[in-house]
């Protein structure tokens, strides 16, 4: 009876671990050029850049500009881990003195399966004045409180596995750097979600920022969730076959 037990707590914790953020199901069709309009109301449920699935797309504005950019007005450009966000006609997101703007995008990913995100690119293209870009990161987590994108307010919270953390963050102004780049402290190795929050404080103006997460191809420093399983496994037979053993 006890090494029935032992056995189904094993298998058991197997299986968990199998499930546990794993990507679930088929990549969705590659990610095209669109508007993020489009893009938030995908019927698909979303798109793919290579081996990673981005869905949940969201859009929020903020700010005293009368007339301001709507989700229509921004085209959404795939990028190599990330995307690039523009206007559809080609002119750069403006505030005139004495205005603020403030556009946030949100979406999720999913990685089939491991590499990893170890770290991100974000660039502005070309800004001027009072423009600030700020990315975060929620590394096998998501964003709290969890729910619509109105719901979340700064300084940003993440909720995973492990409890509440940090996000990755990555910033880049007019004046240092127009460019950065951040090394992941909590790598993605399944899932997590993206903010990205564009702030301009008039006068400024930028024509589009881009952000790509890295991908490590190190699949060695990373095993696969069902390698590790059964290795776990394996270690944890061969200590009941010791302990019987002893017995006998």
């Amino acid at each position: 009876m006890t090494r029935l037990l032992l056995i189904t707590s094993l298998l058991a914790f197997s299986s968990a671990f199998l499930h546990a953020g794993a990507f679930d199901g088929e990549l969705n069709a590659p990610c095209q050029p669109g508007t993020l309009s489009s893009y938030i109301s995908n019927e698909s449920g979303g798109c793919s850049i290579g081996i990673v699935d981005f869905t949940n797309f969201q859009f929020r504005f903020s700010g005293n500009q009368i007339i301001h950019v709507v989700a229509d007005d921004i085209l959404v450009t795939p990028a190599i881990g990330g995307f690039m966000f523009s206007k559809v006609n080609g002119t750069p997101f403006i505030s005139q003195p004495g205005e603020t703007a403030d556009y946030r995008i949100l979406y999720d990913f999913a990685i089939d399966p491991a590499p990893i995100f170890d770290g991100a690119d974000l660039a502005l293209d070309p800004p001027s004045g009072g423009v600030t870009v700020t990315q975060y990161y929620c590394n096998d987590g998501g964003f709290v409180p969890t729910g619509s994108l109105a719901q979340i307010s700064l300084p940003v919270r993440c909720q995973g596995e492990d409890g509440l953390f940090t996000p990755e963050i990555l910033r880049v102004t007019p004046s240092f750097p127009e460019t950065g780049f951040v090394a992941f402290t909590r790598p993605a190795f399944f899932f997590g979600a993206v903010l990205t929050d564009m702030e301009l404080i008039g006068p400024a103006q930028a024509d589009g920022v881009r952000g790509d997460a890295r991908l490590r191809s190190d699949l060695e420093a990373v095993p696969e969730p069902f390698s590790m399983a059964l290795g776990l496994l394996g270690v944890g037979l061969i200590a009941l076959r010791k302990r019987l053993s002893a017995h006998n």
